[in-house]
């Protein structure tokens, strides 16, 4: 045998070592996303999901909008029309309601690995999707029922083709079949983005404005060719815009409320990514691409910015499919400190054991996880640690499985049942209910969750206004009144709770400060 042949033989043996390895760690990943697929409860915002797939049923659709029992539309067309028809196909579960976020969350591995080649290199992309594959959020989002992960994947998408296109225009100067192909996907994918997350309507204006910066620092487009792709990208968001029936750029505009909510996103960041925003800046402030560094920055910065400043609601998942970011820099900052160090300070294996102690850090941390978990809390602030904000922010994650299996347990042909979230008595016992009136997102003074027929928003509940629109139900008949500690945290009206709180309590769990439920009989 030659020479020629025995490396070839080495060769070939480390591609497969290295392709089983990669294949091994995607098998972790997805068991982690698998395991507490059909047993960890539902909360509130999955209810929404759940309802909008049992409103997708034949006769029953309306362009891209789930039709709801209110009359009302809500719109996940992407998300959950699919998931209608996997439920159907294999059955009504948790699994088949949160599969799909399942599946983006691993298609989202290979789009970053590959963005991440593109604009760096690919030792920078394995380790970026090292961090992607065991990453808590990541993991936690592909097993909720919700378009994260899937508006995760088609962000990506869409900037990795718009990175492709820009350099094959560049090498080709002109216009040429590949270019259009790649401008073609590109826009199909953008257009994908903001029809499964509305904040996806930022992605338009990023890509412009940085094709304006290749254009007038770079030199790397002419000014028409410029103007026109800069065009044809405000062009596509107002088509998106109108053909969706959402309005995004109509109501984000009349919608602004100037707030300081930065603290809670740089303290979330902080706590959350803590060993890679070092890295990150670092990596920032390296000469060498440049470019590439400042691409994601600014990515990074156009949805931290008006989320910081822009609204009164802070919602962690919001910038949740640029947090990639903080692992793509932090993964080019190591590679630039550990490049750029003094000969008298490096030895033998300094970069794997370097890259082993920065994955320890991340699995001890907890920004990454290594074993199952039954149940993933997210985005929340631990009260126990607060600066001097005047509240914290959570995802409410009460058990309200365990609650209405107590209800459907205790309960008579008769009985009624008053909800502070009625889609849960349409998921569980298939009927509305009644519900007790407040405003979802804590606002005083807005009736946004109710129909013009004076029904509520979801399910077309009943609505109780009034303590003694209550007290008259529960003396006139028998049933139950099951709420939240959201839905109490300065939400319902202190003298409806007072009204509640002279009835028996039959059923209370606390899993942690802001995740509480209770069941009280009447």
């Amino acid at each position: 045998m030659s020479i020629a042949t025995i490396h070839s033989c080495v060769v070939s043996s480390k591609k497969l070592t290295v392709v089983v390895f990669v294949l091994i760690l995607l098998g972790c990943g997805l068991f982690l996303r698998l395991y507490p697929l059909n047993t960890a409860p539902y909360w509130m915002d999955e209810g929404y999901t759940i309802n909008a797939v049992l409103s997708y049923t034949i006769g029953q659709t309306e362009g891209v909008s789930a039709v709801l029992d209110s009359g009302a539309t809500y719109e996940c067309f992407l998300y959950c029309y699919p998931t209608s028809l996997i439920s159907n196909a294999f059955g009504a579960s948790a699994s088949t309601y949160r599969i799909l976020a399942v599946v983006f969350g691993m298609l989202s591995i290979l789009v970053l690995y590959v963005t991440t080649r593109e604009l760096f290199n690919r030792r920078t992309a394995l380790l970026t999707a090292f961090f992607i594959n065991f990453a808590y959020f990541q993991i936690a989002w592909s097993t909720q029922a919700r378009w994260y992960t899937m508006f995760l994947f088609f962000f990506w998408l869409a900037l990795w083709l718009f990175v492709r296109t820009t350099k094959q225009y560049a090498l080709a100067s002109k216009l040429s079949f590949k270019t259009i192909l790649l401008a073609t996907c590109c826009v199909i994918a953008t257009v994908l983005t903001i029809l499964s997350q509305k904040i996806g309507i930022i992605l338009p204006g990023i890509f412009a404005g940085y094709t304006m910066y290749l254009n007038y620092w770079q030199k790397t487009f002419r000014f028409l060719p410029t103007t026109t792709i800069v065009t044809a990208l405000i062009l596509i968001s107002a088509i998106v815009d109108t053909l969706s029936g959402q309005r995004l750029l109509l109501n984000f505009l009349s919608n602004i409320d100037f707030n300081y909510n930065l603290p809670y996103y740089l303290n979330f960041l902080w706590r959350e990514y803590l060993v890679f925003i070092p890295l990150a800046l670092y990596a920032l402030y390296h000469s060498n691409g440049r470019d590439s560094r400042a691409l994601l920055a600014y990515i990074f910065l156009a949805y931290l910015i008006p989320l910081s400043f822009l609204t009164s609601i802070v919602h962690y998942r919001y910038i949740f499919h640029v947090t990639p970011i903080l692992f793509i820099l932090g993964s080019v900052g190591l590679f630039d400190i550990l490049k750029n160090l003094p000969l008298k300070y490096t030895f033998k294996y300094q970069t794997p054991l370097t890259i082993a102690l920065l994955i320890t850090i991340f699995f001890i941390q907890g920004t990454g996880v290594i074993t199952p978990q039954d149940r993933y809390w997210l985005e929340a602030d631990d009260p126990s640690k607060l600066s001097a904000r005047p509240s914290y922010a959570y995802t409410p994650q009460p058990d309200w499985n365990t609650a209405y299996d107590y209800i459907k347990t205790n309960r008579t042909s008769n009985d009624i049942v008053i909800s502070s979230h009625p889609h849960f008595n349409k998921i569980f016992l298939r009927e509305p209910g009644y519900w007790i009136s407040f405003n979802y997102l804590g606002f005083d003074g807005r009736n946004e969750f109710r129909t013009t027929d004076n029904r509520e928003f979801y399910v077309g509940a009943q609505i109780i206004d009034t303590p003694e629109q209550l007290q008259q139900l529960t003396s006139n008949q028998h049933g139950f009144i099951v709420f939240d500690y959201m839905a109490q945290d300065g939400r319902i009206t202190p003298d409806i709770l007072d009204s509640i709180d002279t009835l028996p309590l039959v059923f209370h769990k606390k899993d942690n400060a802001y995740s509480e439920i209770w069941v009280f009989r009447f």
